[in-house]
């Protein structure tokens, strides 16, 4: 009886050895098919139009312009930047971040991209394809307007924030509600807070403190620049600047116990290389693969998005911002 259940224990051993390696192999295969291009096309249909961005803020808005203190050493953007970043969870291969920025013409904004799609690895368990955009000021880089639309797993959620700079406060809204919250002036959201950041002239030692509106509060960040370092990624090798950024205060996604690293290119571009960060859950680490820029300043058009579109801007507008105020 003994050596049944001795065999039967081997014999299961080995099974499950041989189910593991085959599994791993299939996912293997399934990542080698996996197109960073075409899942970040999946996202294209998300964002709204610009006829709804453009009722909303006329909305809420003056056409008073506001202008910041903080005087930006670099004119960051005189072309269209794409960076592309391989997402590691630990030691597993999670998906891509690609970050984007266009400047447009002739409205003096900027703007900016963000789109997380996890690979077919993570996507068989739990699918991410969300898509964060930021409309900035190109001289000032603090931001108009936000929106943000996430798809993870079977949750679907579409939200804005409008940004009234000269109003001191911060509109945001879902399909279901809208919220005004007090605000000191030329807070950022967290694309616009990183493309300020990287008009900076950044030497170790230094600190400041940039206001950021995060799950409808306003968070304090406090940045240390650290020192300097040489990181080594796939898209090359750069001499970079460490920061570190820390929140003041706990928030839903980020607390002040979170660690984050970033570092950024000590070149003319000052382009974010590497990111890490340990939260309660792991480690979660973010690699530049590829650069791509152009000179071609593309102008006000609205976007052609095949996909879940928001076709019927006119009662979408309606519902959103008429009933709820």
């Amino acid at each position: 009886m003994r050596k049944l259940f001795t065999s039967a224990h081997v014999y299961l051993k080995v099974l499950t050895i041989i189910m593991t390696f085959s599994f791993l192999f299939n996912l293997a295969a399934k990542e080698d098919n996996f197109r960073w291009q075409d899942a970040a096309g999946e996202v294209d249909g998300f964002p709204f139009s610009k006829a709804f961005i453009d009722s909303i803020k006329n909305e809420h808005l003056s056409a008073k312009t506001a202008r910041s203190s903080h005087y930006i050493e670099k004119e960051l953007l005189s072309q269209s930047e794409t960076l592309i970043y391989e997402v590691q969870w630990g030691p597993i291969k999670a998906g891509y971040l690609i970050l984007s920025a266009s400047p447009r013409s002739p409205n003096g904004q900027i703007r900016l991209g963000a789109k997380l799609l996890s690979n077919n690895y993570v996507s068989s368990i739990f699918k991410i394809r969300d898509y964060i955009i930021s409309w900035v000021d190109a001289k000032e880089l603090y931001p108009l307007f936000f929106e943000q639309h996430t798809r993870e797993g079977k949750y679907k959620k579409d939200e804005y924030v409008i940004y009234d700079t000269m109003g001191e406060r911060i509109i945001a809204g879902g399909k279901k509600s809208l919220k005004e919250i007090k605000a000191p002036p030329f807070t950022h959201d967290f694309i616009s807070a990183l493309y300020y950041t990287r008009s900076m002239e950044l030497k170790p030692g230094d600190t400041f403190t940039i206001n950021t509106f995060v799950d409808y509060k306003i968070y304090p960040i406090k940045l240390k620049v650290k020192s300097k370092e040489t990181v080594k990624v796939n898209a090359g090798k750069f001499k970079c600047v460490l920061i570190e950024p820390k929140l003041v205060g706990d928030g839903d996604r980020l607390n002040k116990h979170d660690k984050l690293e970033i570092w950024i290119s000590d070149d003319e571009h000052r382009v974010p290389v590497m990111a890490k960060s340990k939260v309660k859950v792991g480690s979660v680490t973010a690699k530049l693969v590829r650069i791509s820029r152009h000179k071609t300043l593309v102008e006000d058009e609205d976007y052609q998005r095949p996909q879940e579109s928001h076709q019927n801007d006119a009662n979408y507008l309606q519902e959103h911002v008429n009933d709820l105020l």
